[in-house]
């Protein structure tokens, strides 16, 4: 008999972006329905699982199509042609009190989101908080680990977030907070880009903190060609304009 961890009933969408990831998908995909299956048998919890299909190919569409008659899935066809915009669009078709984010060829842990999940109702503070992996394993083009930073840890520094990015895009947090703040679009041919730079910097001009979940990781397929971060450094592009770091005028 599985004992669950918490008595009242917690509700979380899974958001898998695609485009022309391919075959790769499926095992993202594979790795969306575990972790989830995951979180189900460990908590009290509520799960559904909403694919954005922007702009994609037929393989990829392939991939998505064998989950159609799944009462779990939700999957939408569109024509964005961005992936801020394709988060923004799945935000506003979640009505779950959390929401976690699963780009098109990377992985999840299978421990991931139940244990994400159980931070945020145990740490039971005032303003809510983003959450990310402990670990992320870099592999394909290049092989490294990279760990996240808690905002509460003595290595977070702030002035850091002037000149790089302290968290991927692959957060997990209330759905409110997606809301509240959106996504940007990347101005790629214009040379401003690194949507999920930006929105971190936002985020916390807004109050909101970034920690880590202890004994969580991601998997993170980095590709030689084809992907958004290429495509980003190959245009020179610089960090979108935010306001995290401008005078205080009041």
């Amino acid at each position: 008999m599985k004992i669950k961890i918490f008595k009242s009933l917690t509700s979380i969408s899974a958001i898998i972006n695609l485009h022309r990831e391919g075959e790769l998908a499926k095992a993202s995909i594979l790795s969306a329905v575990t972790a989830v299956d995951k979180a189900e048998e460990m908590m009290n919890i509520s799960t559904r699982i909403i694919i954005v299909l922007d702009a994609a190919d037929p393989l990829t569409i392939s991939a998505a199509g064998q989950y159609v008659s799944n009462n779990k899935f939700k999957i939408y066809n569109v024509n964005l042609k961005d992936l801020s915009c394709s988060r923004n669009f799945a935000i506003d078709k979640c009505d779950t009190e959390y929401v976690a984010f699963l780009d098109g060829d990377d992985l999840w842990g299978e421990d991931w989101l139940w244990k994400a999940i159980q931070n945020d109702q145990r740490l039971n503070i005032e303003r809510d908080v983003i959450w990310h992996p402990e670990i992320n394993f870099i592999f394909e083009n290049d092989n490294h680990i990279f760990f996240h930073t808690d905002m509460d840890s003595h290595d977070f520094f702030i002035d850091y977030l002037r000149v790089s990015n302290y968290w991927t895009a692959l957060s997990l947090a209330k759905t409110r907070i997606y809301q509240e703040i959106p996504f940007i679009k990347n101005e790629i041919k214009f040379g401003m880009g690194f949507e999920d730079w930006n929105w971190n910097c936002r985020t916390i001009e807004k109050g909101f903190k970034h920690k880590v979940a202890i004994n969580t990781c991601h998997f993170i397929r980095n590709k030689k060609i084809g992907s958004l971060l290429s495509k980003t450094n190959k245009n020179h592009c610089v960090l979108t304009p935010h306001n995290l770091f401008s005078p205080n005028t009041d």
